[in-house]
């Protein structure tokens, strides 16, 4: 009977004795009872044609004492059935081998009658249950084929590409970079007790030995093994590689920059990402270095991307078009594993890139374009976009609602922090709610229904308001950014976001104008047609559409932007921000005038006059020592909840919870135990249609003419106002690490500072 060492090590430790070349040939027994067994001695025999020694009678016995006998049963089918007529297979007996196996096809396990397949013990004999399930897996691709096509035919073998045939020939060098970790014991019963119970032996790792022995994983699996295009070719093309012997560069793996891997050896050197890098996104730190055999990719003299200008946009990862480059995430051990895939827009700025989130044991790993069908943005993402939301991992993650005593913070439960509220807001006669620009339409619908309870409107900070308030058009777009291709040139003032920066890019490379005016000095400048450092200096027609984002140009500016493009045509101006609901926060009509309240809750910012309220409540997502709230409560980010908003230019986003969040579900507990909501309105489908509502009212919405005359220029800012989200300082932080070298903590042998 086949077993493995494991096995065998562990009956010798609870002393089962083995004998070996012997076969039991007599049961022996008295009364009905088994008393002994008559064994015969075996020896080996010459080797047959394939080198085996099979055992042979001695004509020796001995006998043994025994008491029971259990008989190992699926070692052997029984194939007697198959020789009964009414048993045959299209009027014929079923192949059965000498061995009593069923012969078939392995390439589909079809037994060449009928529809009949068959494999695990039946085709292989005594064998593992892994590989019975590899033989089902087979047998199941084929029956599929053959249930569509009525063929059966073999499943094309995938291409694979592997450093060695056998893990003895991939040499130890291979790992050197690796830190050796001996594997952890497994827990077991006291030997006593195995021998004498039928108690479950192994006891289970602890979680932190579990986590610890599946870190020792080196995940040697490639990444995009299903989405690989050169596997795809060499699988279409039924490619050997042993046709292909001959030399190979061994490059060391590049793990410096903590977003980024590098991994040389993969590299078809197609020049995909040296092109996106320099003619797309501007900084172009990716180059061929060397000549001939030895070229491959990388930044100048080899050097890390972190001592490059990389922006860390990853526009890189996503063009290549196998693993040389990888997306790695500092929370999370990426892994070829499937995951959970949903899609939805990005919530950290105004233009809403739609995103595709990757979603692993309730954690999102990894966050990209959508492979088959890109949208408006294409495979483009900013930092923010496809590494940011990183931060929202960080350990200063607001999880609980923390409410300050004797000037220091300190956790409370959900339910105590209702009864904090509860008690507070029945002492304050005036009342205050306050919205802002970064929570979706949902989050504000619910506060203001909590802000109706006690007759009052909603209000916001008023540095969230803008002469240009107005003039925006509210209603809903469905393919907003298609405003670029009716200008044929493009003057940008001040510094707009990534994402946007790459369209305007694309279209000027189809042959339109570029100018920038009063733009920040970064590699986005050298594609620039014209570079002005003021507007006056601009020559411009009919065909300019002007763009700016409002919150990085002073009000002035924007002023006498609108004066400029509106001397020039009408619905000429593209005004972005880095609000991710920002139309949807003027649509819920705030008031904006400041005025202190007694109570006074904000939702996404601190409250404007928090220190001159009695009780204050901040909904936010991170924790903060130093924040001028009495009672902070966890709020979700767009990754976090179902949830709309109107960003830039009309576009409705749309965010999926992937990662199966249940903060909103405690703050609408919140709400309606305060009898803030009713309780039948507190399920997310509800605000959901709640703001599809909303957004209903909004279709025919007319903004107001643009007239110089009516805005109050001596009220216009001559700085720039803005209150940045809470999630821009971890952002920010999290963009600074992709300058510093880095390596993965407890896996890789490095004297870099670790993640």
């Amino acid at each position: 009977m086949p077993a493995e060492p494991a096995e065998i090590s562990a009956c010798e430790q609870e002393g089962v004795k083995f004998y070996y070349l012997a076969n039991p040939v007599e049961y022996i027994g008295k009364g009905g009872h088994l008393t002994s067994v008559k064994i015969e001695k075996m020896r080996l025999g010459e080797p047959d044609k394939s080198g085996r020694r099979r055992p042979e009678p001695t004509g020796e016995y001995f006998e043994l004492p025994f008491d029971s006998i259990i008989a190992a049963i699926s070692q052997v089918p029984d194939v007697d059935i198959f020789t009964q007529e009414n048993n045959y297979v299209a009027d014929k007996i079923l192949p059965v081998s000498r061995w009593q196996t069923a012969i078939v096809d392995e390439s589909t396990m079809f037994t060449g009658l009928g529809n009949v397949f068959a494999g695990g013990d039946f085709r292989r004999g005594a064998a593992t249950a892994i590989e019975a399930i590899a033989d089902g897996r087979i047998a199941a691709t084929a029956i599929n084929r053959f249930l569509e096509t009525g063929e059966i035919a073999a499943e094309r073998m995938l291409f694979d590409s592997k450093k060695a045939n056998t893990l003895q020939e991939v040499s130890p060098e291979e790992y050197s970079i690796y830190e050796k970790i001996e594997r952890k014991e497994m827990p077991e019963l006291p030997l006593i007790e195995a021998k004498n119970s039928f108690k479950e032996v192994e006891l289970g790792f602890s979680e932190d030995d579990a986590v610890s022995e599946a870190r020792r994983c080196l995940e040697c699996g490639c990444f995009v093994n299903e989405t690989c295009f050169l596997r795809k070719y060499c699988t279409d093309y039924v490619v050997n590689p042993a046709q292909f012997l001959g030399d190979k560069n061994k490059h060391p793996i590049d793990y410096s920059h903590p977003f980024i891997m590098r991994d040389a050896n993969k590299c078809i050197n197609c020049g995909r990402c040296i092109r996106t890098c320099a003619e797309i996104q501007g900084p172009a730190v990716l180059g061929y270095i060397y000549r001939g055999f030895a070229t491959l990719v990388a930044p100048e003299f080899g050097d890390s991307l972190t001592k490059t200008s990389c922006l860390s946009c990853g526009k890189c990862i996503d063009v290549c078009p196998v693993g040389a480059l990888m997306q790695r995430t500092v929370h999370y051990k990426f892994n070829p594993h499937p995951k959970d895939i949903s899609l939805q827009n990005c919530g950290l700025c105004g233009v809403g890139c739609f995103i595709q989130t990757e979603t692993q044991a309730g954690i999102v790993t990894r966050v990209t374009t959508p492979q088959e069908e890109p949208a408006f943005n294409g495979k483009n993402l900013c930092f923010k976009g496809r590494f940011g939301w990183q931060s929202f991992y960080d350990k200063d993650r607001l999880k609980v609602p923390l409410f300050r005593e004797n000037g220091i913070f300190k956790e409370i439960g959900w339910q105590e922090a209702i009864d904090l509220i509860a008690k507070e807001i029945s002492l304050c006669s005036s009342k205050r709610f306050e919205i802002s620009p970064y929570i979706s339409l949902e989050e504000m619908l619910m506060l203001q229904r909590a802000a109706h309870k006690y007759e009052t409107e909603l209000s916001a900070n008023p540095v969230f308001s803008a002469f240009s308030d107005v003039f925006l058009n509210l209603s809903p777009q469905k393919e907003p950014y298609k405003i670029l291709d009716d200008f044929e040139e493009y003057v940008v003032y001040g510094e707009l976001n990534q994402v946007l920066a790459t369209l305007i890019r694309l279209q000027q490379r189809k042959g339109k104008k570029l100018t920038l005016v009063n733009y920040p000095e970064n590699a986005f400048c050298r594609f620039a047609d014209a570079v002005y450092a003021n507007l006056a200096e601009v020559q411009a027609t009919d065909k300019t559409l002007f763009i700016y984002n409002q919150n990085r140009i002073s009000e002035q500016e924007a002023f006498a932007l609108w004066c400029f493009a509106s001397e020039q045509g009408t619905d000429n101006l593209l005004v972005s921000t880095d609000f991710r609901n920002h139309l949807g926060f003027l649509a819920m009509q705030p008031d904006f005038s400041p005025s202190s309240s007694d109570f006074v809750l904000s939702w996404g910012v601190y409250p404007a006059l928090a220190n001159q309220a009695k009780f204050s409540v901040a909904i936010m997502p991170f924790e903060d020592k130093k924040a001028p709230v009495d009672l902070l409560i966890p709020a979700p980010n767009f990754l976090e909840m179902e949830g709309t908003a109107l960003s830039d230019l009309g576009q409705i986003t749309k965010s999926a919870n992937p990662a199966n969040s249940i903060i909103i579900n405690e703050l609408m507990r919140l709400f309606y135990t305060l009898n803030w909501i009713h309780p039948n309105s507190a399920e997310v489908p509800f605000w959901n249609q709640e703001a599809e509502k909303l957004l209903l009212t909004l279709q025919n919405y007319v903004p107001a003419k643009f007239e110089p005359s009516a805005v109050k220029i001596a009220e216009l800012s001559k700085t720039i106002k803005f209150i940045p989200a809470q999630a821009e300082k971890h952002i920010t932080a999290l963009f600074e690490q992709g300058k510093k070298a880095t390596s993965f903590s407890g896996r890789l042998i490095s004297s870099s500072t670790n993640m």
